[in-house]
């Protein structure tokens, strides 16, 4: 893959990540000022929950279907339809046992079950390489999350139950929206007999992947369960404007790791290449994201929040000390996973899970909110530089070689901007020379 082609992927991705991030911005505020602090702590809970739910009955399919569709030996439809029916038998149990142990609510196994189906629909995104059609299936969820949660609370009052209705709808909404940008129609799938070959194959992989998929899906939230233990509902809605910002800011190397995972998984000759570049570049921009947290996080949050959320500021700057090392662990995560060696990315995210979760016990009792905070950072710290260890002495790379920013770097942002401009002429919102 060329350098314009990486950079012309990152920027279709990027731009589509920018949206979501104001849009996600836009639904935690109102959220935050319809709901009050508790019940943003009580919606940021229920989502957590939820959330880690979907990845604990998920036997690595997600991950597994995705690296398939990188590797192009299979069409995204009997991914597709094992995804689909594996999310389907899991949202019935959820449904069985919710009905009948009248433990938890039916939100909750929707929620659930939507979440997997949407995953399967992203992962082929991602794993095909269409970075724009993933970003405008994110976009469409938080749009769809906003609009929904306007009506069904503000407007028609319905609370809480309301905001959790909200996210259910937007996420199954969001399932045919994936499927037209995939070109795929609902009923195509209902006539596809995967093999029991191909079922085997992605259970073998989603075997090994489980642990990393797991784990990376409950890192950052162990810190919000903690802190609902110890603070209860006011102390989670605060601490969820801290794992908002982390995971705005997730956005970047998310955006650079969502690029990098097909090519690793299709081309490993370049993989070293992209995945040192990738790396420098997730280092100053999140050097840079720090500091204008350290410049901007009191009067950000006293803006869009009010003066109730300002606990969270100080929180959110002590956080913001690890962001650099999170986005070095996301890199290396996606590196691992196109690499097919997830044990690898098991072992940075089991890493960062079980220090978060020691940490924050032992901090959050006496420092409250900037106890998670530390925790948060410390375990990004930790498991940043054991996954960089790993790598190294994986490609036999020096850190030096990998960390080492020079003047083509710079000249990717100038690539960037290049196939912004070309973007913008082929949209004819630039006018052409004549």
């Amino acid at each position: 893959m060329s350098k314009r082609r990486f950079a012309r992927n990152v920027l279709s991705y990027g731009l589509g990540q920018l949206a979501t991030i104001a849009t996600g911005l836009v639904y935690s505020v109102v959220t935050a000022r319809v709901l009050g602090i508790g019940g943003k702590g009580e919606l940021a809970i229920f989502t957590a929950m939820a959330t880690v739910a979907a990845a604990a009955f998920d036997p690595g399919l997600r991950p597994a279907i995705g690296y398939t569709a990188a590797r192009g030996l299979i069409t995204p439809k009997p991914l597709l339809s094992i995804g689909f029916t594996a999310a389907l038998i899991t949202t019935s149990i959820l449904v069985l046992f919710v009905t009948i142990s009248s433990y938890g609510d039916i939100w909750f196994a929707a929620f659930v079950g939507a979440c997997l189906a949407r995953d399967d629909v992203r992962f082929v995104l991602q794993g095909c390489e269409k970075m724009t059609e993933v970003a405008v299936l994110g976009l469409s969820y938080s749009l769809l999350s906003l609009a929904v949660f306007v009506v069904l609370v503000p407007v028609l009052g319905m609370g809480i139950n309301g905001a959790k209705a909200a996210l259910v709808v937007a996420l199954s909404l969001s399932i045919p929206i994936g499927l037209k940008l995939l070109g795929i129609r609902p009923r195509e799938l209902l006539g596809e007999r995967p093999s029991r070959k191909l079922v085997t194959r992605l259970l073998k992989f989603g075997y090994k992947a489980y642990p990393a998929w797991f784990f990376t899906v409950l890192s950052g939230r162990l810190e919000l369960f903690v802190v609902a233990m110890f603070l209860q509902e006011q102390g989670a809605g605060l601490f969820s404007i801290v794992l908002l910002a982390t995971e705005l800011i997730g956005h970047v190397p998310m955006a650079l790791g969502a690029v990098l995972f097909p090519r690793v998984a299709s081309d490993e000759h370049s993989a070293p290449f992209y995945t040192a570049k990738c790396l420098r570049h997730t280092i100053a921009l999140g050097v840079v994201a720090t500091i204008l947290c350290w410049l901007l996080a009191e009067p950000l949050v006293r803006f869009l929040y009010s003066e109730p959320f300002l606990p969270a500021a100080p929180a959110m700057e002590l956080a913001s000390v690890g962001w650099v090392f999170m986005g070095i662990r996301s890199i290396l995560s996606d590196y691992f996973y196109g690499s097919g060696l997830p044990h690898w990315q098991s072992l940075g995210t089991a890493a960062y899970a079980a220090l978060a979760l020691v940490l924050s016990v032992l901090l959050v009792p006496r420092f409250q909110l900037a106890g998670a905070a530390a925790a948060q950072a410390v375990a990004n710290f930790v498991s940043a530089v054991l996954l960089v260890v790993v790598y190294a002495r994986d490609r036999k790379q020096s850190a030096a070689v990998m960390f080492r920013f020079g003047s083509d770097d710079l000249r990717d942002y100038g690539r960037v901007l290049q196939a912004l401009y070309n973007s913008l002429r082929q949209n004819g919102a630039v006018g052409s020379r004549v």
